[in-house]
């Protein structure tokens, strides 16, 4: 695109631009105007953001290539003209002029706005301002703000010139060209920044085979580390996979390292390494609404292309350019690798443009397009730019004040601050701020000396604004792994199965209330101060996540106001009697002191954040994250860009994987070693309070007699069983459950109902098998999810990781011992209605056949009171009910593909529905009907007399009793408060029942019903029903 001479409308003299000179016609102007553009003008009457930014950035760099600087007057008068020659266009977009003081309405000046300036507060704003002053600023750091002057008439100014005019006009012998294009360097240079296609227009020459050379003299002319690369490469890869964490999708890069790979398939892929090592941050913007951010892979292949055949080069050329055009980005320099696969690369090839250069080895080819960018003034490209960030600081070792920060390059040159005028070090650079406020706040001038930087200041306000805008987050040194610190300490207390005790408690003489004199304390140094703080925050925030009462943000401000309370009191009490003590008093021991007050000030300092806590965690193996799947995609109608059209709804469900949950949960101090007591033990009772000691259990832990778990064998299981030796078996319960997260009884009730699946395990100790912490969540979905889809789908990830714990089971290491434990699936609990929809039964109770028990039907149900052998569901006739979808079965049971479960084998009962708010309900109420109206032996005040005068203790208490309910003889008491009632109800009302009531009876039935399967576990009939 050519030009825009619109600034020649407007005479330009030494200071500013001059209204002196005759106006050019509109005519005169359009001539000398990019066709294009006015075209565009005259067919829309207007101009787009992109044409006016474009128009800007053209007339400032042609106004500043011819008198390099502009002021004010300047500005207006290009502003006018723009005006002029685009009538729909206001002057406010570009210019708006500087309002003073005495004239502002807010008491205050203003400064001027608009395109032409930038945001700085000295005179003026507008578009035109603002890309003056960026170009001012860029300008600057290529030492270009003065170009050479015509009237130079230097030597070295002449033989550039000479140099210069010679290589427009002749391309041979290649032995002048190098001699001149080495001496033209510094007019080159001089010259406007531009487009790689611009440049490689501008110099035909480049496209010479040895045009590389060239770009290499042109990189030398400038830097002094063109070797840097070639030199140093394979010992900063070596550092960086030592230090960063290998990822999985690293792994196997790094593993194909170590096989037999020529040397450019190494080169490529260690930086596709390092790619994964430094993804790509960008976002290109391209519509509204509409933003695409490169990934991983794409900053591979913008970095390091690779196509199977040299006959490929061209077509991968085009189609990455149509891709750019596609995103509205411009081509740059990349490496092309060509190889059928990425361990055998046969040639290497730099493309600069539509140029294609062959380099004789592929690091060799990255050097050169690395030195192509520096050497052109070049942008690198947003998906790679991480890469060639870091190769530029860490490698070469060239740092600008425009280049962005590198997350692995923080800790390569400086780790410390230092300070400005005692040059001491600090790891913090808060340290560093409280240290001159002490020490150096009365000196007039500080130079700052952080790597290379050499900026001074007038004052500490100045200085410290300096350091937070430029070296702030050189400094943040990643955590090491010889630093970070289990998350439950091997130092508590036997309570295993809790999360309390966990800090480190000082040692107390006996009843003397003061700290023993501890060597190991006395002689602690700041490293190992620092490290104690460091694990007493960790578990700190670690209790308050424990707490499932206290919300998260409730977390985060304790974490903000514990480090302001540490940092008020260290600072304005400890440091100012520190600071007290004279200088000939002070020793190596109180500075050591004082920099162990000032680590008390941040004691959150590398998990002050959330997602910094949760990454520590996750990292240490103490937090499992939740991972979503997708149900099913639902194609639906949205409003998009106001328009509806069909879109694709992603259901989804979230899981939590129950192998990591497990092998952190059994990797914790003594609880693999107290479960396996525990179940030892128990195999040598003859009563039954476990479900390991079950006949069901039995059969199916068959193992030989040196398993640990050392359980006798039966018949039953024996030839099933041949394949699996001695194993550690635990048994594995699942509940289901359904819960409203809003109004149950609301307009919206059911909409956000989400269901929950959750396991624990049932050999655990009494006394912490039914602690909250100790019942592990596994998935969330929606209920209405598991009503649309079948079961194969919302549970299918489930069942998947249950299947892989039984086949598989998970390795975990105890006392250094790595032991391998099985887990099996011995029960499915729930309300009657949840488990009949996991097992694929009816859910409705008024169905014909809706037990899961037995196939008796609805009206045989009602008056049956003897079980019948021949009415309980089996195997066997439970695949024939299943063939011909009769009795009761609706889907196979998913479950059943787990090899020791069954759902009419594997069954389990609802307590709570079925008992205490089941049958409970009815028969209290009738008793209490039959009492109270019909006997007539107490009434209703009596009995709520009695039952509020009574001490409960500290157990569910059971609320009054209404007239209404023991009309309906129905009570509405919850599970736990009719447990309670029952307990009590003869105590209550005893004294009023004659003896030998019939209906009393019925109550002490009920009461030994209750008592039954209260008891931990219970055997009925011929087969084991756990409850």
């Amino acid at each position: 695109m050519q030009k825009y001479k619109l600034y020649k409308t407007v005479a330009l003299s030494d200071t500013h631009l001059s209204d002196d000179a005759s106006t050019a016609s509109t005519s005169t102007i359009v001539g000398e105007t990019n066709s294009t553009l006015l075209h565009s003008y005259n067919n829309e009457n207007r101009l787009s953001q992109k044409q006016r930014n474009l128009l800007v950035d053209v007339l400032i760099k042609e106004a500043i290539n011819d008198t390099g600087k502009l002021v004010n007057e300047d500005f207006d008068n290009l502003s006018r003209k723009i005006c002029d020659l685009f009538p729909t266009e206001t002057k406010p977009t570009y210019y708006i002029p500087y309002v003073p003081k005495e004239n502002s309405a807010f008491s205050k000046p203003i400064s001027a706005k608009g395109k032409l300036i930038d945001n700085k507060p000295i005179s003026a704003k507008g578009k035109l301002i603002d890309k003056y002053r960026n170009l001012q600023r860029i300008y600057k750091y290529i030492d270009n703000v003065e170009k050479i002057d015509n009237k130079d008439d230097t030597q070295q100014s002449r033989e550039a010139k000479e140099s210069f005019k010679w290589l427009k006009e002749n391309s041979e012998p290649w032995s002048d060209v190098s001699f001149h294009w080495k001496r033209s360097y510094i007019l080159r240079k001089s010259k406007d920044t531009k487009t790689v296609a611009e440049y490689m227009n501008d110099w035909p020459i480049l496209s010479h085979n040895d045009a590389l050379i060239l770009i290499e003299e042109d990189f030398n002319s400038e830097h002094t580390c063109g070797n840097a690369l070639l030199g140093n490469w394979e010992e900063y890869f070596n550092k960086i996979v030592t230090v960063k964490k290998q990822q999985e999708k690293s792994l196997e890069l790094i593993n194909l390292l170590n096989t037999e790979v020529v040397e450019d398939a190494r080169t490529v892929i260690q930086f596709y390494i390092l790619a994964n090592f430094l993804p790509p941050r960008a976002r290109i913007q391209k519509k509204k609404g509409y933003n695409w951010k490169p990934s991983t892979e794409e900053s591979k292949e913008s970095f390091i292309h690779r196509v199977n055949t040299v006959s490929e080069v061209h077509i991968s050329i085009d189609k990455k350019r149509e891709k750019a055009t596609k995103y509205g980005v411009t081509v740059q320099p990349y490496v092309l690798a060509v190889g059928p696969d990425l361990n055998n690369i046969i040639s290497s090839y730099l493309v600069i443009d539509r140029n294609v250069y062959k380099v004789q080895s592929m690091l060799k080819a990255i050097d050169i397009c690395f030195k192509t960018y520096r050497a052109l003034h070049l942008q690198y490209p947003l998906e790679c730019e991480q890469i060639w960030l870091f190769l530029q600081k860490a490698i070469y070792g060239i740092s600008t004040p425009c280049d962005k920060k590198i997350p692995i390059c923080r800790d390569s040159k400086v780790k410390m601050f230092i300070c400005p005028s005692c040059k001491l070090q600090f790891k913090v650079q808060k340290h560093l701020f409280l240290h001159m406020k002490w020490k150096h706040s009365y000196d007039s001038v500080f130079h700052c000396r952080q790597g290379q930087c050499d900026r001074m200041y007038s004052n500490i306000y100045s200085y410290q604004r300096h350091m937070l805008m430029k070296h702030v987050s050189d400094f943040n040194a990643p955590l090491n792994e010889s630093d970070k610190i289990p998350f439950h300490s091997t130092s508590v207390n036997n309570a295993v199965f809790s999360c309390e005790n966990v800090f480190i408690e000082p040692k107390f003489a006996d009843n003397s209330g003061r700290l023993e004199k501890d060597s190991s304390i006395i002689n602690t140094t700041l490293e190992m101060f620092s490290k104690v703080l460091h694990t007493s925050a960790l578990q700190f925030v670690s209790k308050l996540y424990s707490q499932y009462n206290l919300p998260r943000n409730i977390v985060q401000q304790f974490v903000n106001d514990v480090s302001l309370m540490f940092s008020n009191a260290s600072q304005n009490i400890l440091q100012c009697k520190l600071f007290s003590i004279s200088e000939s008093e002070k020793s190596s021991d109180l500075i050591e002191i004082q920099n162990m007050i000032s680590l008390l000030q941040e004691p959150f300092h590398m998990f002050e954040t959330e997602h910094a806590r949760f990454k520590y965690f996750q990292e240490s193996g103490t937090f499992v994250k939740p991972e979503s799947f997708v149900i099913d995609d639902e194609p639906i109608l949205a409003n998009t860009d106001n328009r509806i059209q069909f879109d694709n709804k992603k259901h989804m469900a979230s899981f939590i994987c129950p192998s990591l949950t497990l092998k952190a949960f059994l990797e914790l101090p003594n609880v693999f070693q107290n479960i396996t007591e525990y179940v030892n033990s128990l195999t040598s009772k003859t009563s039954i309070s476990n479900i390991v000691q079950t006949d069901l259990w039995k059969n199916i832990l068959i193992t030989s007699k040196t398993s640990i778990s050392n359980i006798v064998q039966t018949d039953l299981w024996k030839n099933i069983l041949k394949h699996f030796p001695a194993k550690i078996v635990f048994p594995i319960s699942l509940y289901f459950d359904d819960f409203e997260l809003n109004n149950p009884l609301g307009t919206h009730a059911g909409t956000y109902k989400v269901g929950a699946v959750y396991y624990s395990i049932p050999c655990l100790p009494p006394q912490y098998v039914s602690q909250l912490e100790n019942i592990f969540l596994a998935q969330l979905h929606h209920t209405a999810d598991l009503q649309k889809y079948d079961n194969t789908r919302v549970f299918s990830r489930l069942l998947r990781s249950f299947k892989q714990l039984e086949q598989n089971g998970i390795v975990i290491s105890v006392d250094n011992l790595e032991t391998n434990v099985y887990f099996i699936v011995i029960l499915i609990l729930g309300d009657n209605l949840g488990i009949h929809k996991m097992f694929g039964f009816h859910e409705s109770f008024n169905s014909n056949n809706y037990c899961r028990f037995c196939r008796a039907s609805k009206t045989v149900a009602a008056t049956q009171i003897t079980e019948h052998d021949a009415t309980i569901r089996t195997v066997e006739n439970y695949n024939v009910d299943l063939y011909d979808n009769q009795c009761g079965i609706k889907d196979d049971c998913i479950f059943n593909e787990l090899q020791h479960f069954h759902c009419v084998l594997n069954t389990g009962v609802d307590i709570m529905h079925d008992i205490y708010e089941g049958i409970c309900r009815y028969d209290i109420g009738h008793i209490l009907s039959y009492y109270i109206y019909e006997k007539r032996y107490f009434t209703i005040n009596h009995l709520n007399h009695n039952l509020k005068c009574f001490n409960f203790c500290n157990e569910n208490k059971p609320p009054l009793i209404s007239e209404v309910q023991v009309k309906k003889k129905y009570i509405m008491f919850s599970a736990s408060e009719m447990k309670s009632f029952i307990r009590v109800f003869g105590v209550l009302i005893g004294e009023f029942i004659p003896v030998n009531d019939l209906v009393w009876d019925l109550y002490k039935l009920l009461r030994q019903i209750c008592e039954i399967v209260e008891q931990n576990l219970t055997i009925f009939m011929k087969k084991d029903i756990l409850l």
